[in-house]
């Protein structure tokens, strides 16, 4: 089974990454396997990112680079350079799990993070990682293609050097394939913080196709759209759009609630709101007793209501 081993350049701790993931490779048994090292890196020139070459046993070397770093367009060129039947190794940091998590879901995958140990099957992988706060270690079945995980940063670094002046093929984020692979920041109206108007959705949406819906009905309300984790960590939005303790945290006018139970870490990123209206069809949800308007209802019907008031009283 093939590997590839995805480290970001941009992290200054990349040396250490390259290690630890090197001595999980040896104590699983795939560094004698055919492998690809693909690096993120900022630039080009083989001075950012030539020694971390020497690191690992990986054969062949891919580096994605770009003057910004953005998980989207790395997103689309990790689709297109992963088989089905490959393993996709990324570092334990937040960089690396949202990576995992998102490729996984583009390609139908499983993914499982601060992964301590693996053993690869013919046609699955059993991933092992601590549970119930380090006290426990758990194993998990991953039956779908391709496996997507993350090794924990506890894990022990590899001392070992491999031969060096591999052969690097270079690939720009700003181009291939056709499409437009510009990483310059999006422009937007506002930003998320700045935003007067949000409507902050969660996992209660139930699809990507559902979140591109409600992004769309909050844009015709000029508002700006917002996503709990679960929504983002199933990729059905962009990081950008996260809110809460890992992701922006708001202050609008009005802050509307859509198919979000209100876990703490949301409530914290929208607590600061001068109006809080919370959508959900669960009366009984968290979201509903803090927020200062309860409806009790289908999202996409309310915010479809709310656009055509909006677009009656412009006419």
């Amino acid at each position: 089974m093939n590997y590839n081993l995805i480290i970001n350049a941009w992290d200054p701790e990349a040396g250490e990454q390259c290690r630890r993931l090197t001595r999980f490779l040896q104590d699983t048994g795939l560094a004698s396997e055919k492998g690809n090292m693909i690096i993120l890196s900022e630039e080009e020139s083989e001075e950012s990112w030539g020694t971390l070459t020497e690191l690992v046993p990986a054969g062949s070397v891919s580096v994605l680079y770009g003057e910004f770093y953005r998980p989207e367009p790395v997103l689309d060129l990790l689709s297109e350079m992963t088989d089905a039947d490959d393993i996709c190794i990324f570092p334990g940091n937040h960089a690396g799990e949202e990576l995992a998590v998102r490729l996984a879901a583009r390609k139908g995958g499983s993914s499982l993070t601060d992964v301590t140990g693996m053993k690869i099957g013919d046609d699955f992988v059993i991933g092992e990682k601590k549970i119930y706060s380090g006290n426990l270690s758990g194993k998990f079945r991953m039956e779908a293609k391709p496996f997507c995980i993350t090794v924990d940063k506890c894990c022990e670094e590899s001392q070992d050097s491999w031969p060096a002046g591999k052969a690097a093929a270079m690939i720009s984020w700003a181009g291939g394939s056709g499409r437009d692979r510009s990483i310059c920041a999006v422009e937007k109206e506002t930003g998320l913080a700045e935003a007067p108007f949000v409507v902050a959705c969660g996992r209660g949406l139930g699809n990507k196709a559902a979140a591109e819906a409600a992004a769309e009905l909050t844009a015709s309300l000029g508002g700006r759209f917002g996503a709990t984790r679960p929504v983002v960590m199933n990729a059905w939005a962009p990081m950008d759009d996260l809110i809460g303790v890992s992701g922006t945290m708001i202050r609008p006018d009005i802050c509307i609630v859509a198919g979000a139970s209100g876990s703490p870490a949301f409530y914290a990123g929208i607590e600061k709101s001068k109006i809080i209206v919370a959508v959900n069809s669960d009366e009984d949800a968290p979201v509903m007793k803090k927020a200062d308007v309860c409806i009790a209802g289908d999202w996409k019907e309310i915010l479809s209501e709310l656009v055509r008031i909006k677009t009656e009283d412009e006419k």
